[in-house]
């Protein structure tokens, strides 16, 4: 059996008000198909690592806040460590707290029957050089952060895992300017490659990958979803192919004591050829379950539907459909329960 056993993933945001609405929402079109439920990421947390920044970088003491950048990639806010100051500690990210409430109103709603018994509560984490390459423009900056941030995730993880049960429980890890480095070699004259980091960047995921998961618990679920960018809905680059995300499955797998037990990777609406993916001819990942970004709701089933005969035709292990990046964010015209039903359509036919 897979190790993920259901055949749907949420990626992470869900465009709503807040952890009730999307609770309800996801609970009754896809409760009893996904690997978990996602509160929505609503609220602060709309726009990702950007939450990171406003609620635990800016204020900090040791940290000077930089307002514009003109750095490129939308001329976003940078933060540097104050002269003489070797070392910074975060005393929290907030994930604990927002988990530990939504998964309060998960469980009275599992109660009301909204959510089916046996349904996990997910909760999804930025890697550390999504939270923290992107807000600095050096590498001591970010050496500093991203130990202070790895510290902190691996504390919030140890609260989140003492609030919900471990066996209702799955951890994602949502990977995306490490894969770009690993894409574009460290290299780029844009922000947040402007500078490289120390050693190659497949070992440093792998590197992260083992050094958190060591606070994920047994029982809990865990797996990563890798992402190109969707800032403005646009990714950061265009990938060529599925090759670099099939290398860092397999390193993902390599990493870490606890099983991954799933993966997800992105498809563009405009991908349905055999190239993009043919490096999953013979992508071997056990019983580790592949989750195929290929829902859209822009042409619907029929175009998910092209795009999932493709992928079957080159991989033929444990799969299961997801959207190539979170749902949050989505134009209004965008029908979010019709997006939840094109999932459903699609994992009866995985």
């Amino acid at each position: 059996m897979a190790r993920a056993d259901k055949p749907v993933l949420l990626v992470g945001g869900v465009g709503g008000e807040n952890a009730e609405e999307v609770l309800r929402m996801v609970g009754a079109e896809v409760g009893d198909l996904a690997i978990g439920l996602t509160d929505g990421e609503t609220g602060a947390r709309k726009f990702w690592v950007m939450y990171l920044w406003e609620n635990v970088l800016q204020n900090h003491p040791d940290l000077v806040f930089h307002p514009t950048s003109n750095a490129g990639y939308g001329e976003l806010p940078k933060f540097s460590v104050a002269e003489g100051v070797e070392t910074v500690r975060f005393e929290g990210l907030g994930y604990a707290g927002f988990a530990t409430e939504s998964y309060g109103t998960f469980k009275r709603l599992q109660g009301e029957g909204v959510i089916p018994e046996g349904t996990r509560f997910q909760v999804c984490i930025p890697f550390p050089e999504d939270a923290m390459r992107l807000p600095t423009s050096t590498e001591r900056d970010f050496r500093i952060l991203e130990a202070a941030y790895s510290d902190a995730v691996k504390r919030e993880v140890t609260k989140i895992a003492a609030a919900i049960p471990a066996e209702e429980l799955v951890i994602q890890w949502d990977v995306n300017w490490e894969l770009i480095a690993i894409e574009l070699d460290d290299g780029g004259k844009e922000e947040p490659l402007g500078y490289r980091l120390d050693g190659r960047p497949l070992e440093r995921f792998a590197g992260y990958l083992q050094d958190l998961s060591s606070a994920v618990p047994a029982a809990a679920k865990m797996g990563i979803h890798l992402c190109y960018g969707d800032f403005g809905h646009q990714h950061y680059i265009q990938p060529e192919n599925l090759e670099v995300c099939a290398l860092m499955a397999k390193r993902a797998l390599q990493s870490t004591a606890h099983p991954v037990d799933f993966c997800h990777m992105p498809v563009p609406r405009d991908r349905s050829d055999d190239a993009y993916f043919a490096p999953l001819d013979g992508l071997d990942l056990g019983t580790t379950r592949l989750y195929i970004g290929l829902v859209h709701f822009t042409d619907g089933l029929e175009g998910s539907l092209k795009r999932l005969e493709v992928f079957r035709r080159h991989y033929s292990g444990p799969a299961g459909v997801a959207t190539e990046c979170g749902m949050g964010r989505r134009p209004v015209d965008q029908d979010m329960k019709k997006l939840l039903r094109i999932h459903r359509e699609l994992a009866e036919r995985i």
